[in-house]
């Protein structure tokens, strides 16, 4: 599979072609081959010799370019592009942003290595720049490569195989991406049988005298669909596996990764199950997952009569009072001997904790739940509107759930979602049955032994 690779530089001379080269569009390979060859006005004898080598040695990569790191933002939000390797020059004349702001804007925009390329001259502060703290959750595929080295190219060959043999994203990028596109493709092709009135209504609820959905609740039934096709695509390895042992030693690092699995991050003002909520001016150590079911928060007062169940969640920290009151009854060893593998694994009866919930500053804390804390709000039906039409189909927003923000709030993400609620469903009220006799507990347990011999 080829890798695309990009050039963003201002010294690639586009302005002598003006018939058939625009120089604010994507340069192709085959301009960039022309113009190495017909164009004698080159400013940067470097940047044509890189060109050159790529066009000429490099038959695994497709190159491109931009004259301008605008050109190509604007090419980025309007085309389906994403190289897997950027050259970024440093330099610009007449912009209104500076390299560095540039810069962030690129990494933050795709996960392509970015080699930076500058001359020798600018080193110094080049390196200062991206080195610097604000660059620092970019280290692993941001790097410094000068015009003026000879082996340039080589050195950009050698750092490019060797992240792409060590990281997953490079690793597998392109062909997650050719696979997502053709399962989107596939997804599309079925569901452009259905006009647009034929998907809402089949998917939405009535409203109105017609039909509704959300683009929430749209991109949920594709995005499933979706899945299903990726899973179904081959990918180039059946399995990965690592070669020694992982250090987890990166407690913050651990709990970053996994909570990008476990949450997201809505955008609307829909109130949903699996949204981790707080009070209004209440206190960050305790927030609350919403248990009620999206089907009954979308009828909210037809189905749910007003009613939001939910459960609270403790922040875990050592001058936490509410958790060591929770536990004043429970024996210590039974405490200290707790395990918990996944969500729905736990060694204590009902205990769970959420791993990674990330605060306003930015930090990653764990919450414990106990699932016989649920409890349930009532909101009255707000007066707004024909309330006769309305109470019918009118979902509860956070605008309408006084006293509760949804604003920045989390919510968990399949598949730990539904089994999380099933949990919670079952050990809010238990099994609870009377135990048999010592005897009888032994001499059942003796018998199954012998049935196994």
């Amino acid at each position: 599979m080829k890798h695309s690779i990009c050039i963003i530089d201002d010294a690639i001379p586009t302005t002598g072609f003006p018939e058939f080269i625009d120089g604010t569009k994507r340069l192709d390979q085959s301009i960039l081959k022309y113009l190495t060859i017909n164009e004698p006005d080159w400013d940067e004898e470097a940047l044509k010799n890189l060109i050159i080598e790529i066009n000429d040695n490099q038959s695994d990569w497709t190159l491109s370019a931009f004259t301008n790191p605008q050109f190509y933002f604007s090419h980025y939000e309007n085309e389906i592009f994403s190289p897997d390797i950027i050259i970024f020059d440093w330099e610009y004349g007449g912009s209104t942003d500076s390299s560095e702001e540039l810069l962030m804007k690129l990494l933050e925009k795709t996960y392509a290595i970015v080699n930076v390329y500058t001359h020798a001259d600018n080193e110094g502060q080049v390196t200062a720049i991206i080195e610097s703290d604000s660059f620092e959750s970019y280290v692993n595929r941001l790097r410094l490569i000068k015009k003026d080295e000879d082996d340039s190219v080589a050195k950009l060959v050698d750092y490019t195989l060797e992240r792409f043999n060590s990281n997953f994203s490079f690793r597998y990028g392109q062909e997650l991406k050719n696979n997502a596109l053709s399962a989107l493709d596939e997804v599309l092709i079925q569901i452009s049988k259905l006009s647009i009135d034929d998907f809402v209504g089949i998917f939405g609820y009535r409203k109105s005298g017609g039909f509704s959905i959300s683009t929430n609740d749209l991109t949920a039934i594709i995005s499933e669909k979706f899945k299903h096709e990726l899973l179904s695509k081959k990918f180039s390895k059946s399995e990965e596996k690592t070669t020694g042992q992982v250090d987890f030693n990166d407690e913050d690092l651990v709990r970053k990764i996994w909570a990008y699995r476990l949450y997201y991050c809505p955008q609307d003002n829909i109130v949903r199950k699996g949204d981790i909520i707080s009070r209004v001016n209440g206190d960050d150590d305790e927030r609350y997952l919403v248990l009620s079911s999206d089907c009954h928060l979308n009828m909210f007062w037809k189905k749910n009569f007003g009613y939001v169940s939910m459960v609270p969640i403790y922040k875990l920290s050592a001058s936490s009072i509410k958790i060591k009151e929770k536990f004043s009854a429970v024996k210590s060893a039974h405490l200290n001997s707790l395990k918990i593998s996944s969500l729905t694994n736990s060694s204590l009866e009902g205990v769970t904790i959420l791993p990674g919930i990330k605060d306003a500053q930015g930090n990653f804390d764990d919450y414990l739940l106990n699932s016989k804390e649920v409890f349930t709000v009532r909101r009255k039906l707000p007066n707004i509107g024909n309330i006769e039409q309305k109470k019918y189909v009118l979902p509860l927003s956070y605008s309408n759930f006084k006293g509760y923000m949804g604003k920045d709030r989390l919510k968990i993400s399949e598949p730990f979602l539904s089994p999380l609620i099933q949990f919670i469903v079952d050990n809010f009220t238990g099994y609870g049955c009377p135990d048999f006799p010592e005897y009888l507990t032994k001499n059942l347990k003796d018998k199954f032994n012998e049935s196994r011999k």
